[in-house]
């Protein structure tokens, strides 16, 4: 039966071994070791004592300092780190979002859609998105525009256009933009509709010959 070699404390190229970890179902001895970086990382027995790992990998760790993501510009390798499963640490790099905030993230996160721009922007991002699929645009829904089909009460047939029993006239009205356009009243239905028309045509046509 081989003796376990107590690590700890020993320094293997960039590596010093701070403590052993529990086997895995391989039965291999793990070490956790602190690389000079900064980083930590798990490195095997063997891997170790044939030199086959002498550091966390930061050697291999690509600049991405200047480089774009999204809306997230890449700053510099930061000091703050998220611990891993194994115990080690994994460093975030600092970035500046389009929108002035800075963010931190991991390098293999920042190609995710997700984590190419700070929190605000990315639930703006979702609410535009929602926005757009519904078809909104400029301030208003464009199926709502192009619908000519009145309401379920309307006593006119025509969108927009309603008697009002209090005055014994037909009403008139347009909506915007979220605004309400008042179109007069008129003692003959026709006159109404007219007015509906005409003020369709100064909101709506030019819209939907913009975007439809």
């Amino acid at each position: 039966m081989n003796t376990l070699i107590d690590l700890t404390g020993k320094r293997f190229g960039k590596l010093v071994v701070r403590e052993k970890l529990p086997p895995r179902d391989d039965k291999r001895t793990r070490w956790l070791c602190d690389c000079d970086c900064g980083n930590s990382c798990v490195a095997y027995s063997y891997a170790l004592r044939k030199k086959n790992q002498a550091s966390c990998g930061c050697g291999k760790i690509k600049d991405i300092a200047g480089m774009r993501f999204g809306h997230l510009v890449v700053l510099k390798r930061s000091n703050q780190y998220i611990d891993t499963a194994d115990r080690g640490k994994k460093y975030l790099w600092e970035c500046r979002c389009d929108c002035g905030q800075t963010v931190y993230r991991l390098s293999e996160k920042l190609r995710d859609e997700i984590n190419c721009s700070c929190k605000s922007c990315m639930e703006k991002s979702a609410v535009n998105a929602m926005v757009n699929s519904a078809g909104f645009v400029e301030g208003t829904q464009l199926s709502k525009l192009a619908r000519t089909s009145p309401n379920a009460n309307s006593t006119s047939g025509v969108r927009g256009v309603f008697f009002n029993r209090r005055s014994g006239k037909w009403r008139a009205s347009i909506k915007f933009q979220g605004k309400h356009h008042y179109l007069g009243e008129h003692v003959k239905i026709e006159e109404a509709i007219n007015a509906r028309q005409r003020a369709e045509e100064q909101y709506f046509a030019p819209l939907l010959e913009k975007y439809v």
